[in-house]
């Protein structure tokens, strides 16, 4: 049987073989449920994919457009909601996602507010980011 760090260690290496490019954290600045965060980030996916590749985004391979995996994570006050989300954009589309994302998410959630972040280059850059994504790690508490 599984335990709860080899199943985080198995997590974390496979967010490291999907070498990804970019860090998301999506603020909410406000009371929200992990479930309305779900919703709120699928409605903010569907409107990047739409703006970035069409209406028949849908069509596409959706490991050629946008890939992430979002974890949430609550403040000090254990109310506020945040989620931080390790993502990788096609390379095509990298500069039109990073004009676009924050203002997408800023018109879903006025309150809230997007921080796109570029993961350097190294290999430690990318292992930093997943170690502290994962620092609140829960297994199926992940979107």
């Amino acid at each position: 049987m599984i335990n709860y760090q080899q199943y985080k260690q198995g997590m974390s290496q496979m967010l490291f073989d999907e070498a990804f490019t970019l860090h998301l954290t999506f603020n909410f600045n406000r009371n929200t449920t992990l479930e309305t965060a779900k919703k709120k980030l699928r409605f903010w996916t569907f409107d990047v994919l739409r703006r970035l590749y069409g209406r028949s985004y849908y069509r596409r391979n959706p490991i050629d457009t946008i890939y992430y995996v979002a974890f949430p994570e609550y403040g000090a006050d254990g109310n506020n909601l945040h989620l931080h989300a390790p993502c990788r954009v096609d390379v095509t589309k990298a500069i039109e996602f990073r004009h676009i994302a924050e203002a997408l998410w800023k018109k879903i959630i006025p309150s809230g507010s997007l921080y796109v972040q570029k993961i350097g280059e190294t290999a430690d850059d990318l292992k930093r980011v997943i170690s502290y994504d994962l620092k609140d790690f829960r297994i199926n508490d992940y979107i």
